[in-house]
């Protein structure tokens, strides 16, 4: 879409996904969301709180500021430890130039930046993540339409501001001690801004989860759903 004549927000994206569980009937759901996606769990947690059976957040933050400023170039108020250099110099480029990239050239940056999120703690997983890809750009008429979610994501700052304290369901935090876009400080203050979380610190993780933790974190996460609140 064009964002300057179409412009969204989190909110709406939000309103997405509550839209799709209207749609399938279903009253309420355990919600998991990693990094944008944490984002908008949070919104659902804290706008729609009767949908939700549970809430686990993995790879995100209270705030983005640090992450969007960085980008820009611009240092952040927030008192949380920005990425780390290497993610900003791949992400501002590839958040200007990639509507001029070449199909070739995005297919290429789409692995830099997976590559980048992996962190360099544990083996990047590349036969994953080029099958990723091919599904990514198979099912996405236009792949460079995730520049407008920064924007989204630069709309949104005071509801994401004003959601964490009214999030009230059970609450899961997972995060990667080696996150690149989120240091390990970002999760540990989403964990402490949401009374009764519970929180995982994978040690060598970075802002992805690695194939080597699929199957722990998907125990943690079904394990977490058995203790929903009255």
């Amino acid at each position: 879409i064009d964002y300057q004549k179409t412009p969204y927000t989190l909110m709406d994206l939000t309103k997405d996904a509550v839209g799709i569980l209207d749609h399938y009937h279903i009253p309420k759901a355990h919600i998991v969301g990693l990094s944008m996606g944490g984002q908008i769990a949070q919104f659902l947690g804290a706008y729609y709180p009767g949908r939700l059976l549970t809430l686990t957040l993995i790879s995100t933050s209270t705030t983005f500021d640090p992450l969007l400023k960085g980008c820009d170039g611009k240092k952040s108020t927030s008192k949380l430890r920005p990425p780390e250099k290497a993610y900003l110099k791949w992400a501002s480029d590839y958040f200007k130039n990639m509507p001029t990239y070449s199909e070739d050239k995005k297919r290429k940056e789409f692995m830099n930046g997976w590559r980048t999120c992996n962190g360099q703690n544990v083996p990047f997983d590349q036969t994953y993540y080029l099958q990723f890809m091919k599904q990514h750009f198979a099912r996405s008429k236009h792949p460079e339409n995730v520049v407008n979610h920064v924007s989204a994501m630069k709309a949104s700052y005071d509801d994401h501001a004003k959601a964490v304290p009214l999030i009230k369901a059970a609450t899961l935090i997972i995060h990667g001690r080696k996150d690149p876009l989120f240091p390990i400080d970002h999760g540990e203050n989403l964990h402490h801004s949401i009374p009764g979380s519970q929180i995982i610190v994978k040690e060598s993780m970075g802002h992805l989860i690695p194939s080597s933790d699929f199957a722990d974190i998907v125990e943690a996460i079904a394990n977490h759903g058995k203790t929903e609140r009255d």
